[in-house]
C-alpha cells in the first residue's frame, strides 16, 4: 500500500455537510414539542451527514465575510500488496505479497459558506512478509473544493520516505517529492474517487528508466494511481481502494487498502 491511499482517505469530503456548516453561536429557544421533533430531524440527518468534531483552538477562525473552521481526522487502514519485477522477462524476481497497516492523522481548514478547503496530513505505512520489511511515512499539504452537485478536487505537495527490504526486491531508502491530484463524484455520503501522483525521487538508483524499466511510457521518476469507492456513515468514513505504483528496476506494486476515517 501506498502514501497516496492514505492521503486521499484523510482528503474524504474536502467540506462538510450542511448540517456541519452550521454557525457557531446561540440558537434561539423552541418549546419542547418542537426541540423532540428537531432532534430526531438531526439524529437521521447525521445518517448521511457528517458533522465534525471541531478543535477547540480553532473555532474562532478567521474574520470576514467567509469563516473557516478546522476540524482533525485519524484514519487507521490494512491492506495487501503485491510487490515485484512484473515485467522482468525473465522472471528471476517473482511477486510478492505484502501484508500492510498504517494510518494518518490530519487537520483540515473549511469555509463555511463556502467550497473549499486546506489540509495538512501526516501518515505511516508498515509492510511486511516472511522474508523482509518495507516503510513508507509522508508529510503532505493540499488545496482543495467540492461542490454541492457531488464533485470534488484537490491538489498538493507531499514530502515522503520509503524503503523496501524484502526476500525477492530491494530499493534502497529515499526521499522524494509527489505531486498528487485527487479527484471526487458523487454525494459526499458515496462516491467515487480518483488520483494520480508523478514523483521527484531524490535517490537516482530509485528513479525510473520509462524506456527500460517497464512497457507503459509514465512521467517523473516514479508514479502512482489508485481508484476506488468512499462512504460516510454518521462519524465515520470508510473507503476500499486499488492503487498502482510503478518504481525503478521494473518493480511494480498493486495493493487494495480498507480504511477506516473518523
Amino acid at each position: 500500500m501506498h502514501r497516496l491511499v492514505l492521503s486521499a482517505l484523510a482528503l474524504c469530503a474536502m467540506t462538510l455537510s450542511p448540517l456541519a456548516h452550521a454557525q457557531d453561536g446561540e440558537e434561539p429557544e423552541t418549546p419542547a414539542a418542537d426541540q423532540e421533533e428537531q432532534a430526531e430531524k438531526e439524529d437521521y440527518g447525521l445518517i448521511f451527514n457528517r458533522k465534525p468534531n471541531e478543535l477547540k483552538w480553532c473555532k474562532q477562525s478567521y474574520e470576514g465575510e467567509t469563516p473557516w473552521g478546522c476540524t482533525r481526522s485519524i484514519s487507521p487502514s490494512v491492506g495487501i500488496s503485491a510487490i515485484g519485477e512484473v515485467t522482468n522477462a525473465a522472471n528471476d524476481n517473482p511477486v510478492e505479497l505484502l501484508f500492510t497497516m498504517g494510518g494518518s492523522f490530519s487537520i483540515m481548514n473549511w469555509q463555511r459558506d463556502g467550497i473549499l478547503s486546506t489540509k495538512l496530513i501526516a501518515h505511516g505505512t508498515y509492510m511486511t512478509q516472511g522474508g523482509g520489511r518495507a516503510y513508507d511515512i509522508g508529510l503532505a499539504g493540499f488545496v482543495g473544493a467540492r461542490w454541492k452537485w457531488g464533485g470534488g478536487i484537490a491538489i498538493g505537495a507531499e514530502l515522503w520516505r520509503n524503503m523496501y527490504d524484502l526476500k525477492n526486491t530491494q530499493l534502497q531508502a529515499t526521499t522524494g517529492i509527489d505531486i498528487p491530484i485527487f479527484l471526487e463524484l458523487g454525494p459526499e455520503f458515496f462516491h467515487l474517487v480518483g488520483g494520480l501522483a508523478p514523483a521527484i525521487v531524490f535517490n537516482p538508483y530509485r528513479r525510473v528508466d520509462w524506456e527500460v524499466d517497464h512497457w507503459v511510457r509514465g512521467f517523473g521518476h516514479e508514479l502512482s494511481w489508485w481508484a476506488g469507492v468512499e462512504t460516510q456513515i454518521r462519524l465515520f468514513t470508510l473507503a476500499l481502494a486499488y492503487e498502482r505504483h510503478w518504481m525503478a528496476d521494473g518493480v511494480r506494486n498493486h495493493g487494495v487498502t480498507l480504511g477506516l476515517g473518523f
